[in-house]
């Protein structure tokens, strides 16, 4: 059976006494610990060393980051840039380390990261935030002022990056043993969502079937009972079925929903104005502009209407569904409902 495959990435002579102790406590679990010490890196033929590393990080299933008062080895991208373009940089960190693109490429990933830096270098950190425009200061916890700027990077990133602090390895040990058992229940919890599912799905399957059975025999009955009337009545029904399942999908989407919140009707009048100003208008902004003369949208509500791709493309498959499906139209037209809008 395959192990959970466990990347540990920091720099290595200030924290191997760390890194030896993540070892061994990831064996204990049961888990496959990479370390690049270790040998556990699989390096590829006529590719540079760290590049190696950076593929192993992106075939992780688990990623730790920990961060001390190292920056680390140039990276070997850095270094073949820095030939190329005279030793020019646009970021500011003086160079990108070898930890540093590891970590930028497990998030790239979107591997479950956990992050953890030492206690001193963290506290350090927040003096480094108070006088980023200070040139020339020197810190106690760090070799560089790069191990502060690559904090920074990691706080902006708008992801779970949760950083723990640590002054010995049982910090660590305790934060990842609770946070490792709560990912574990957690996949419990989604497999036993997923059996119930299944289950559910096998029954709305064989409701299916029955309501399909029920559908024949009703048919039989009436063909024998009302044989002048039935196939106009089946019709309506068919009709209505239709116009269900058709309004089952418009009610899930999103641009649906947004809106309906804007307006004071209910949800046939609605549904009216929504259906007919999609079918009459010619774009997508010409439907917002119809839709604001009945209760103007407030500005910053259009403008988030307009930027979102997911409004566009449900709008077009609305408008793409009611196209083939002209009798929604017709039906909303025969209910009585508020003037109609002007054009625009």
């Amino acid at each position: 059976m395959a192990k959970p495959r466990v990347f540990v990435s920091s720099t290595y002579y200030d924290l191997k006494h760390i890194r030896s102790s993540m070892e061994l406590f990831i064996e204990s679990l049961g888990y496959e610990p990479i370390l690049f010490e270790r040998g556990d890196i699989t390096y590829l033929p006529g590719e540079k060393i760290d590049m190696s590393c950076y593929q192993e990080a992106a075939n992780s299933d688990i990623f730790v980051l920990i961060i001390g008062g190292r920056y680390g080895s140039e990276a070997s991208e850095q270094i073949e840039k820095n030939e190329k373009e005279g030793g020019e940089n646009d970021s500011p960190v003086t160079y990108e380390s070898i930890t540093k693109t590891e970590y930028e490429t497990a998030a790239e990933k979107k591997i479950p990261m956990y992050i953890f830096v030492e206690k001193n270098v963290y506290a350090e950190y927040q003096t480094y935030k108070c006088n980023k425009d200070k040139e020339n200061l020197t810190y106690a916890f760090a070799d560089s002022v790069d191990v502060y700027y690559f904090i920074d990077a990691i706080e902006k990133i708008p992801r779970e990056n949760v950083i723990k602090t640590f002054e010995m390895f049982s910090d660590i040990e305790n934060w990842l043993r609770i946070q490792w058992a709560g990912l574990f229940r957690d996949f419990l919890k989604k497999r036993s969502e997923q059996i119930q599912l299944s289950d559910l799905s096998g029954q709305v399957e064989c409701l299916r079937e029955n309501n399909e059975t029920l559908k024949k025999y009703l048919e039989t009955l009436m063909k024998n009972t009302i044989p002048e009337t039935y196939e106009k009545v089946i019709d309506e029904e068919n009709e209505r079925l239709k116009r269900y399942n058709t309004l089952s999908t418009l009610v899930k989407a999103k641009l649906y929903k947004y809106i309906k919140s804007h307006y004071r009707l209910n949800d046939e009048k609605f549904e009216n104005k929504f259906l007919t100003e999609i079918a009459n208008s010619v774009s997508f902004e010409n439907f917002i502009s119809k839709l604001s003369l009945i209760s103007p949208l407030k500005p910053i509500s259009k403008i988030l209407l307009m930027q979102d791709t997911i409004y566009l493309e449900e709008y077009s498959f609305i408008k793409n569904l009611l196209e083939n499906n002209p009798y929604m139209i017709e039906y909303y037209n025969g209910l009585s409902s508020e003037e109609e809008l002007p054009k625009t």
